[in-house]
């Protein structure tokens, strides 16, 4: 077993925390949020750069917009993290394996 495995494991068995199941159903929702605000994002980044084109946008507006969503994004995801690990279930909840 790796070093980083043991201490996870470790600290999950001194620690002992279990969450209620609203606290986890609040945290699923949202680990969702966040997974929804990604795809947003992706969505809102093609309308974007394609309204500087026609010119409704100038490309430094739609690089202002760009890089505020993305930000968001950002800080959604880490919150959502942070809440994860604080309730010793960071490992199971990443949105990667979704």
């Amino acid at each position: 077993m790796d070093p980083s495995t043991k201490l996870r494991l470790t600290r999950k068995w001194i620690i002992g925390w279990s969450v209620s199941s609203e606290v986890a159903a609040a945290l699923l929702a949202v680990r969702n949020a966040a997974g929804e605000l990604d795809a947003l994002q992706r969505d809102h980044r093609a309308v974007t750069l394609a309204s500087v084109a026609p010119g409704k946008l100038t490309a430094a507006d739609a690089f202002a917009r760009l890089d505020a969503a993305r930000r968001l994004d950002r800080i959604v995801h880490h919150a959502w993290r942070s809440a994860a690990h604080l309730l010793g279930r960071g490992e199971q909840d990443d949105l990667s394996s979704v």
